[in-house]
């Protein structure tokens, strides 16, 4: 007998229905294990029967198992699977074609292997990207050697093994040095560095000093406006006021003459279809619901109500064989009555339904959220909150690429006074496209532009007339106006930011080759995990959601980040890993599993050593306590540098570490009280 395993249960349902009785498939519903508890590698050591302290088990740490294990999370769903195994002639693996499917199964058939449940050699992988019939039994037919697969099971073990490292044991480090019972202090690859990444831009905001600038402006007499830029055509704008007044004046009266007036057309597309990251960064910009309320409803409407594809996915392109398949989305949209002129409008402009190129490449893993390609009841559903949002988001964005795209032109004047630069933009639209029928977000996307530092480009006037026929070398009549505004700290991180945050990370690397492997990988996390990460630092404490749904550190998170591993604050670790583990892949490894989980030791050892030398003591409910006052951290130094009275830095010179303690204690406290929620 043919048993195949899957990784849940609505795939278990699509291999039946394309394979009929050839194969036995058992579903698993993610991950139903993980690896052993510390206290099982350490069982020698302590009374039989007796649950050992995490005080206890710090004495052997840091400790590295000579054999990683296994342990089965939920018994009845493993059960199931292990019966089918034992009769089974050939095992197929068919958890999701990534790493962290290639885990799930693997681990499954490792537990089972251990029970004896397995008595076959034969086991083969089917790598399945679509999830129509046809592609199921082409894949079916295809499949390969379960070793063929090598690259990305000895990925994901080994940022397993050294994730569980790491949070298993510095958490009982920090936990006992600093916790109190039934508080633990939480510390994690990702979670540690978020958590960074959220205070130091709370300290950036805060400690902003607004400046003043001034941007110039040339009013034609026509009414035309156009902005003094740079060479790059970004807004020219300066922090020197004097300057500002000696530029103001040399301009009066002068006229502006035009160096290059550039028109070309324009076909704009409607925008990707979703991926999880975007469809969560939409949902958060249009509507507040969270990254994590986001995947919950997307997570129903694939499971409860069988209405959209697999929702996590990081892919934003089709196969062509679902760009084949796209007539059963359209009927199945065509049901719900209020998108029924939406759907004849897409009939009418592309009665064949065919999808631009653009949207459809080559898949690594599950393709775009869709309306599902083959919805078979009888009824659809009548949604309701989120829910129908988010499939609002979803069908939209569908129906957006299949009408025709946006057309129209656009006109720019350059101009030029003395030395001086300027620059005014048009567009206007002839064909209003797939805009006529679906509203476009014309919220500009900033997140990129601010964690590159990046000066604003002129804006377009769009849809405004050009009622003017400039040619170069004319000389225009008019005015300049100078206005001034001041500087503005950076932003506090919402849950749209965030989420760009964790896919940008790489941005934030100097070394290229980091850079690449943290880019290639997609960022810090993934888009299933990344939404879960803000409510499990509220969980915790260390962070809170402000009334505005800005996210800022509470007391107990800025007393940790103190002294958090200064490795883990930085996005270079994660982009280290993330570059090994791109390597077994790649078939290109540069260091074993067994290299690796030696890296990984020695940075415990530096944390443990680091951490047991501090004399840093606080506990979750108090303000912190310092046992030597005759001692500064470099980072309190930094705060007293940054934040402190003159008096305080005087006695910083003096070696009056006492004092600055004091202050500091002070300091800490009234930011406590400043950042209590409303």
């Amino acid at each position: 007998m043919r048993v195949m395993i899957v990784e849940k249960p609505s795939m278990k349902r699509k291999m039946e229905a394309a394979l009929g009785s050839e194969v036995k498939v058992v579903s698993s519903v993610g991950h139903i294990e993980s690896l052993q508890d510390l206290e099982f590698y350490l069982q020698d050591h302590f009374q039989s029967g007796k649950k050992p302290f995490w005080r206890d088990l710090l004495q052997f740490l840091p400790f590295i198992p000579k054999d990683f294990r296994h342990m089965v999370t939920n018994k009845q769903v493993f059960g199931e699977i292990e019966r089918a195994l034992k009769n089974a002639t050939e095992i197929i693996l068919g958890a999701d074609p990534d790493r962290e499917g290639e885990l799930i199964h693997r681990n499954i058939l490792e537990i089972a292997t251990e029970n004896g449940s397995v008595s076959t050699d034969k086991i083969t992988r089917i790598w399945l990207h679509s999830e129509t019939a046809p592609e199921i039994k082409k894949a079916f037919e295809a499949r390969k050697s379960y070793t063929e697969y090598e690259g990305y099971y000895k990925a994901a073990k080994t940022r397993e093994i050294v994730d569980w490292l790491i949070g298993i044991q510095l958490t009982i480090l920090y936990s006992v040095k600093y916790g109190t019972p039934g508080k633990p202090v939480s510390i994690g690859r990702v979670q540690t560095w978020l958590l960074a990444e959220i205070i130091k831009r709370f300290f950036e905001n805060r400690d902003f000093k607004p400046e003043p600038f001034r941007t110039f402006t040339f009013l034609s007499k026509e009414g035309v406006a156009f902005q003094m830029v740079d060479e790059d055509d970004r807004i020219f704008k300066t922090t020197d006021l004097a300057e500002a007044d000696k530029i103001a004046a040399s301009l009066e009266g002068k006229n502006l003459t035009i160096t290059s007036v550039k028109k070309k057309k324009f076909v704009e597309y409607a925008p990707s279809l979703y991926d999880l990251k975007a469809l969560q960064k939409d949902a958060a910009t249009r509507y507040g619901i969270s990254p994590d309320d986001t995947l919950k409803h997307a997570q129903n409407l694939y499971e409860k109500y069988d209405l959209i594809s697999y929702p996590r996915t990081d892919c934003s392109v089709l196969s062509e064989q679902e760009a084949k398949e796209l007539r059963h989305a359209m009927n199945l949209i065509y049901r719900f009555d209020n998108y029924k002129p939406l759907v004849m409008a897409v009939k009418a402009q592309n009665p064949s339904l065919e999808l631009n190129s653009k949207y459809i490449g080559k898949l690594e893993g599950h393709y775009a959220i869709i309306p599902v390609l083959s919805y078979d009841k009888n009824t659809v559903p009548v949604l309701s909150g989120g829910e129908k949002l988010i499939f609002d988001l979803i069908v939209k964005r569908f129906c957006a690429t299949l009408l025709n795209p946006a057309k129209g032109d656009t006109t720019e004047f350059h101009g030029k006074i003395d030395d001086h630069l300027f620059l005014a933009k048009f567009k206007n639209y002839t064909d209003l496209g797939y805009l006529e029928f679906i509203k476009s977000d014309k919220k500009k996307a900033s997140e990129d532009a601010e964690l590159n530092n990046e000066n604003k480009s002129v804006p377009d006037e769009e849809d405004k007339i050009i009622s003017v026929s400039y040619k170069k070398n004319d000389s225009l009549l008019g005015h300049i106006e100078m206005k001034e505004d001041m500087t503005k700290p950076p932003k506090l991180f919402k849950d749209a930011s965030l989420l760009t945050l964790m896919e940008k990370a790489h941005l934030q690397i100097k070394d290229p080759q980091l850079k690449k492997a943290l880019k290639e990988a997609d960022g810090i996390g993934t888009a299933a995990t990344r939404a879960s990460f803000p409510p499990l630092l509220m969980k915790r404490g260390y962070i809170i959601k402000t009334d505005d749904g800005n996210y800022i550190p509470t007391d107990l998170g800025i007393k940790l980040y103190d002294i958090l591993p200064e490795e883990l604050t930085i996005p270079d670790f994660s982009a280290n890993l993330e570059q090994e583990l791109s390597g077994f892949i790649k078939k290109k490894a540069l260091k074993n599993e067994t290299e690796i989980i030696a890296e990984t030791e020695v940075f415990l050892k530096k944390v443990f050593e680091k951490i047991r030398r501090n004399n840093y003591v606080f506990n979750t409910n108090t303000t912190p306590i310092k046992k030597d006052y005759n001692k500064l951290s470099d980072k309190q130094r930094a705060v007293i540098e940054k934040n402190a009275p003159a008096e305080i830095k005087e006695a910083l010179q003096n070696g009056d570490f006492v004092k600055c303690n004091q202050w500091i204690d002070e300091f800490f406290e009234s930011m406590r009280n400043k950042n209590q929620p409303k």
